[in-house]
């Protein structure tokens, strides 16, 4: 059943920038619809998903896609349970265009804090998180693909500072990239965490610092466990408690 599946699901979702090869709006596009939206769209009960327009768009092709791979009845509305079917690894549909697949991330995060709101979500209550690692793919998208680097970079702003949907976390090694979103957007719309190579106890002590600053308290050893292990960047909302 979808609720039983649904502890499986979270609202993290890691992208690999390089391993993805995001170097064009079509293949953000096709990431974000293989990884990101499905996370999100398992937790929302269907009659949340079906006041967005833009998702419900979205929803409609991955139903169909399931619909072909099961042969389940064609008379039966799938829902979140489509995405069982692993209907959710379809290329960008040919009728969905960049905008189309960010309009529906803005409809999942929209409906999911709804259900969140109204107490119905099938999965994790904690905010959304997008990190994509080696971010700066994005500074090699041609400049025919500028009013779509545009468009992404400020859909980043609106779910996070603007409406408070979603946490994006942008991680690089290039040094050059704060000087290169600077230019795109401007310093008020991000924040920079510079870390480096820390042992253990330096990564630790690091963490517990910045924690402190967002007046959060100290790492207790049970998120430090899990998150020197796994990574920081999967594990900041056990640690924020967010």
């Amino acid at each position: 059943s979808v609720e039983s599946s649904s502890s499986l699901v979270n609202t993290r979702c890691y992208i690999d920038g390089m391993g993805e090869s995001i170097c064009s709006p079509s293949r953000f596009a096709s990431v974000l619809l293989r990884k990101a939206l499905p996370q999100l769209v398992q937790q929302v009960p269907g009659q949340f998903t079906q006041q967005m327009p833009a998702l419900e768009k979205y929803v409609t092709a991955v139903e169909a896609a399931a619909f072909e791979r099961s042969q389940l009845s064609g008379q039966m509305r799938l829902g979140p349970a489509a995405f069982l079917f692993g209907a959710w690894e379809l290329a960008v549909p040919a009728d969905l265009s960049f905008s189309d697949v960010l309009a529906a991330y803005s409809g999942a995060l929209e409906a999911w804090e709804q259900a969140r709101a109204a107490g119905q979500l099938l999965g994790s209550s904690e905010l959304p998180l997008l990190v994509v690692d080696e971010a700066n793919a994005l500074m090699v998208w041609s400049d025919q693909h500028a009013t779509e680097l545009r468009e992404l970079l400020m859909f980043f702003v609106s779910v996070t500072k603007a409406n408070k949907r979603s946490h994006v976390v942008l991680a690089t090694s290039e040094c050059a990239f704060t000087t290169w979103l600077n230019n795109k957007i401007g310093p008020a719309f991000w924040d920079s965490w510079v870390i480096g190579d820390f042992t253990q106890p330096q990564a630790k002590e690091f963490l517990s610092l910045w924690l402190q600053q967002l007046g959060q308290g100290c790492v207790s050893e049970k998120h430090w466990t899990g998150t020197y292990q796994v990574g920081w960047a999967v594990s900041v909302q056990q640690l924020l408690g967010v």
